[in-house]
Order: C-alpha cells, then structure tokens, then sequence
C-alpha cells in the first residue's frame, strides 16, 4: 500500500489520541465559561446527555418514519420514543394527530417541506405546472437551498455596485437576489422593521404571479427568524390564504412554517393560540429541540398533518430489504440516541418546567433591551423573543470592531437599510440569541 499523508501505519497509542481530541476541545467555546452571544445553541440538559448516551453504544439505527408504520425490528424501543416524541411536539404546536421524524436538523426539515409541497402540488392538475415559492428577505437560507436541490429555483445573487464602491469590497457587495421574470422560483419579500412578512406584499405578489398563470404557490413562514427573532404572522397569513382561493379560480396553497427556533419559544408566549398547527391552513413545520429545546445535536424535527390528503404516501422511495414500505425521510439511518435524549428531555422537564425556563431568557432579553438603549449610538429593533437584533446609528460604514465580533461570537450580516424593500442598500445587522447560557 502507498504511504499515506493522514493515516498512521500501525495505529497511535490511546494517550496520543485522547491528547489531540483535547486540543481540538480546547479550540471549541465553552457554554459556560465563555463569553458567547450569537449562536441559538446551548450547552444541553443533563438528563438528555444522560440519555443520549445510555443508548449511544447500543447503536440503535432509527430509519424510517415511525409515525406511519413499520421499521428495522431490532429498534422497536428507541422507535417507540421516537413516536411519542414527534406526537408531543405536535401537541405543542397545536395538533397532535401528525407524522414526522427526527431529522439532523432545521436543513433537511425545509427541505422536505418543501418536497412535500411540491408532491402535493403536483399532484393538482392545472395546465401551469410551475410553483412560486413566497418567504421573506429573512427566511432562512436553506429554504433557498432547498428550492435549489428540488430544481425549482435557483440561488443567484447580483452585484450592488452602489455599496461595493461604498464599502471598498474588492469581491463586491452582492445582495440583489435574481428572480425569474415569470414569478415562478423563490420570490423574496419585504418585512416590518422586526423582521416580520409584510402580509401586503405578500397578497400583491401573490396576485401579480397568478395573473402570470401561476397556479400552484408554496408559502415560506418564520416563528423565529434567525437574526432578528421575528415570529410572522401565521393566523394573517392563513386567512389570506383562504379569501385567494375564493377569489382567484383554480389556485392552490402549501404552507411550511419554519419554527427551527422558535418551536420552543412560540408556544410558552402566546396565549392567543394563532401559530402553527392551530392554524388550519398550515401544512408542515420545522423545528428544532437542539435549540431552544436545549437537546444534545442531531435533533431537529419534520412535522406535517396527518389528514385525508395522506402527505406520508407521497414521501419515500421503496425500500424491500426493510420492512415499512418506503422511507420517508431524507437522511435514511439516524441515531436512534437522539430520540432517547429528546424524549427523556421532554418528559422530563415538562410544560411548567419549559415555561420557567422561557420565561428567564426573556427576563435577560429584556434587561438587555434597556441596557442597549442606554447606549446612544445603538438602534436596537423591534423584538418578539429572545433574540436582540440591532445596528449601529448613523453612517452606515460605522460596525463594530471584528475583535469584538469574534470575542463574543455576535452573528452580523448587512441587510436592507429598509426591510420593506429587498433591493435597498444593505447596512450591518448584529444580533444576540439570549439562550440559558446568556445571564
């Protein structure tokens, strides 16, 4: 065998091993010790890192959809958990009746959002067979990357020669994103200075595009955006929705919320019941227990009604070897690990103790939010969670210093000076995630 640049030949002792890993530990931030604003991730409970590895060396392989039938026979146990997981969580968000699985995370949960409105739409025989997909300017990224990899839009972005000359960017500031002329694709939208769909816009592009024969539309909502902690207006939304399809002969409607955040936050701050799944016309969420639920990584979680449409017949692909039918989910084996970690979480902490523990991150973001504006040079947005999003006034050259931004991990990205319109001219963008961690 040729000699090889990254394996050894005969193996490294364990000493040498366990010695290389604790460097790289030491490279990673710390939860507790470190001074750590911007990441929505925390260090996990307890109970679930007990959990998680109770079953780790057992190796369970959780493949397949559990919701909706059989799988691997050797699992049944962590299936099981798995089962109930999804089912409590579906509770949480309005509606217990569901199928799903716990994915790697926020990602594949998009995508497969929007892979199953796009099999259910194209299940509707109209003589358009295009789809428009509606979000926001702040929706996050891999809903764009989920329309790429479907082949139903693709991700270009253009130059603004305007802020390149501005701030001297030899790569260019490239922030006007390119849609199709017919409307179909991903169609970005304007929001409130929050960060929430601007429900307006949303209706006109709705019509401008059905006036070019599209019939088929995938709507992209937030209940937690990334950077700015907005919680779109579902409830409005919905009700949109349902006045179109009186109105506009032959049109139809998927709805995906993206709840990766804020799936467990939403539900411990609205008493008004008018989010996700207690929204009728919303068809599948994401949501992420690895975030605020505070459960070890991978934990994300699809979810979709289960109905008389039947969405779990349109997922999956035959399998024969593993009992079930066909798979309905996109990574195939994951770790049955992360249902024992997310389960003994859940069960274990409770609505009351979930309650508690939202209701101190938000004392913190509030606290927070008056410190902030003591300071004169900062703008701090309007805010729906915890996630503090800001700019610094005046000048839009004026950021903060990049020691700053990487001593405390802030998350910064330029965005619309005016959130209404996706094509102004961009300024820098901060935010903090006020997770547990954040005292």
């Amino acid at each position: 065998m040729k000699k090889m640049k990254y394996w050894p030949r005969w193996g490294q002792k364990k000493e040498i091993v366990i010695q290389a890993l604790k460097k790289a530990l030491g490279k990673n931030i710390d939860y507790k010790k470190d001074l750590i604003f911007g990441f929505p991730g925390t260090e996990p409970a307890k109970i679930s890192i007990e959990a998680f590895s109770m079953f780790l060396s057992k190796h369970p392989n959780n493949i397949c959809t559990h919701t909706s039938g059989e799988s691997e026979k050797g699992f049944l146990g962590t299936q099981r958990l798995e089962r109930e997981v999804i089912y409590m969580i579906g509770e949480l968000l309005g509606d217990s009746l569901v199928d799903g699985y716990i994915t790697p995370g926020g990602t594949e949960a998009n995508i497969m959002g929007l892979l199953l409105g796009r099999e259910w739409l194209d299940r509707i025989d109209t003589n358009d067979k295009r789809y428009s997909i509606i979000t926001s300017i702040f929706t996050h990224y891999s809903i764009r990357k989920a329309a790429w990899i479907l082949g139903l839009s693709r991700d270009i972005w253009a130059r603004c020669d305007k802020c390149s000359r501005f701030f001297n960017s030899s790569e260019g500031i490239n922030h006007f994103f390119i849609e199709n002329k017919d409307g179909s694709g991903v169609n970005l939208i304007g929001t409130d200075m929050a960060g929430r769909i601007d429900i307006t816009q949303l209706e006109k592009r709705i019509r401008k595009n059905y006036e070019k024969g599209i019939r088929r539309f995938i709507i992209i909502l937030t209940e937690g955006t990334t950077m700015t902690g907005a919680i779109d207006n579902t409830e409005k939304v919905g009700y949109i929705v349902e006045k179109l399809k009186k109105e506009l002969e032959g049109i139809y409607f998927y709805i995906h919320v993206d709840a990766a955040f804020g799936g467990f936050i939403v539900p411990f701050l609205n008493i008004n019941h008018n989010f996700s799944f207690y929204v009728p016309q919303v068809d599948s969420i994401t949501v992420d227990p690895h975030k605020m639920g505070e459960a070890p990584y991978p934990a994300g979680a699809f979810i979709y009604r289960r109905d008389k449409r039947k969405f779990r017949d349109l997922l999956g692909v035959q399998m024969g070897y593993v009992p079930g039918g066909t798979d309905g989910t996109l990574c195939g084996s994951r770790p049955g690990a992360s249902a024992a970690a997310c389960y003994a979480l859940l069960k274990n902490r409770g609505i009351n103790g979930y309650q508690k523990y939202i209701n101190v991150c938000m004392d913190n973001t509030r606290y927070l939010i008056q410190k902030l504006r003591e300071i004169s040079e900062i703008e701090v947005l309007p805010n729906d969670m915890n996630v503090v999003a800001f700019r610094i006034k005046g000048n839009r050259s004026k950021e903060l210093s990049k020691e700053f931004i990487n001593k405390t991990k802030l998350v910064s990205h330029r965005y619309p000076i005016d959130f209404s319109n996706p094509n102004d001219c961009v300024k820098m963008l901060y935010k903090i995630t006020v997770m547990s961690h954040v005292i």
